[in-house]
């Protein structure tokens, strides 16, 4: 009936001859390892990087990521994940170029400490584009944030500089970047599934 999906309904697939909600809700445990991981991967990469970007402004290594956060922004991550897939699957046979883990008797899959080579290329893929996004936004941030008068005091009273922009800079600029996570946890839900 139309109201159907309303109710949680949402038909049978014409290959599978399944319930489509039991096919999706099989889905749901990969899909969130996945997307958390990436998250997790491109923010632990992109703060830093954005940090660095602004502290060093002008500089070899700001203009560097800079560019690379333009690339990685520009370039699909379908795209990029097939030719990822290629050199290190196809070529060089590192990693594996499929599925969650390897085929068991039992038909489950192992720990995900166990299986880490599975997670790490569509990982290093979905996280790209974050680390892309969050070292422009922190970068951003953080510039706005080192020319405040507090910023210009700490350095003053004479406190390192590692001081100054991990304690005092990147915590306040990370406050901007709380924002920026709701929608980018929600795209990498739906855009991993």
């Amino acid at each position: 009936t139309r109201l159907g999906v309303l109710r949680g309904d949402f038909g049978r697939s014409f290959f599978a001859q399944r319930p489509v909600l039991d096919m999706v809700l099989e889905r749901i445990p990969a899909t969130f390892e996945l997307g958390f991981t990436a998250l997790l991967v491109g923010l632990i990469l992109g703060v830093p990087i954005g940090v660095f970007s602004a502290v060093r402004r002008g500089g070899i290594f700001d203009n560097f990521s800079r560019v690379m956060a333009v690339l990685f922004n520009a370039i699909p991550i379908f795209w990029l994940g097939l030719i990822l897939i290629l050199i290190f699957g196809s070529s060089l046979h590192v990693l594996p170029m499929g599925s969650r883990c390897a085929p068991t008797l039992t038909g489950d899959c192992p720990p995900l400490y166990q299986r880490l080579n599975y997670l790490l290329l569509p990982m290093l893929v979905l996280a790209a584009g974050g680390v892309a996004g969050y070292s422009r936004y922190m970068r951003t941030s953080m510039l706005d944030v080192i020319g405040q008068d507090y910023i210009k005091l700490a350095q003053a009273k004479g406190l390192r500089m590692r001081a100054v922009w991990f304690k005092h800079a990147a915590r306040n600029a990370m406050i901007p970047l709380a924002t920026f996570l709701g929608p980018a946890i929600t795209g990498l839900l739906g855009g991993a599934a």
